[in-house]
C-alpha cells in the first residue's frame, strides 16, 4: 500500500479512538519507555506535544532528573529546532497548530540529545515510519549523533506491514506501543 494511502488508513482509525484509550495507551507507553535502558541511560530528551490523538508523553516533564527539549520548526526549512522545556506553561501554538516551546528558551543542540520519542501516523516492527508528510524528523535525525536512540512512540493500533519505507526515510531504532517493545535493528537489544 502506497504512504498516503497508509497515512489516511491510520489517522482515520486514531481519529477513531476516544480520550479515554489514548490516555490508558499512554500510561502504558510511558511505563514501557521509562523502564527502558535507553530511558534509563538518556540525559537529554526530545519529546514532543501530541497532536491528532497521539501517544501523550507530557507527565515525563515531571522527572528532575532529566533535561527535556521540544522541537520547533525553523520557518520556510524542514528542520526542527530543539529548546529545553520546564513546563507546559512554556509553549504556544506553532505550525499546523501544533504547541511548540517558545523560542525565548534555551535552544539545545542536536548533538546533545540522547533520546528522541518520535511521533508518527503510522510505523512497522521493522522501524520504518510514516509521518504527516513534511519530512521534518527524517530531516533532523539525520543528523543526530550517532549513539543517540530514536523511539517510535505509537499506538499498537498505527502498525503497518513493511516495506513502505524510501531512502530518504529515517527509521527508529526502537518502537514502543501500548503492548510491546519492538526492538528494529541491532543498536540495542536489550
Amino acid at each position: 500500500m502506497a504512504k498516503d494511502s497508509l497515512r489516511r488508513e491510520i489517522l482515520a482509525a486514531r481519529k477513531l479512538q476516544t480520550e479515554s484509550q489514548v490516555s490508558a495507551a499512554s500510561s502504558e507507553i510511558l511505563k514501557n519507555l521509562i523502564k527502558s535502558s535507553i530511558y534509563y541511560d538518556a540525559e537529554v530528551v526530545a519529546l514532543y506535544n501530541p497532536f491528532r490523538n497521539e501517544a501523550d508523553l507530557l507527565s515525563l516533564l515531571e522527572d528532575g532528573e532529566r533535561t527535556f527539549v521540544f522541537p520547533k520548526v525553523v520557518k520556510n526549512t524542514r528542520k526542527l529546532d530543539f529548546y529545553k522545556v520546564r513546563s507546559l506553561e512554556d509553549f504556544k501554538k506553532g505550525v499546523f497548530g501544533i504547541m511548540e516551546p517558545d523560542t525565548s528558551l534555551e535552544k539545545v543542540n542536536i548533538s546533545d540529545i540522547d533520546l528522541f520519542a518520535v511521533p508518527g501516523v503510522a510505523f512497522s516492527k521493522n522501524g520504518e515510519r510514516i509521518g504527516y508528510g513534511g519530512g521534518y524528523y527524517d530531516s533532523t535525525l539525520s543528523f543526530r549523533k550517532k549513539d543517540s536512540f530514536a523511539v517510535g512512540i505509537a499506538l499498537e493500533i498505527q502498525l503497518v506491514d513493511p516495506g513502505f519505507s524510501t531512502e530518504q526515510d529515517i527509521p527508529v531504532d526502537v518502537l514502543i506501543t501500548e503492548k510491546n517493545t519492538y526492538f528494529c535493528n541491532n543498536k540495542l537489544r536489550s
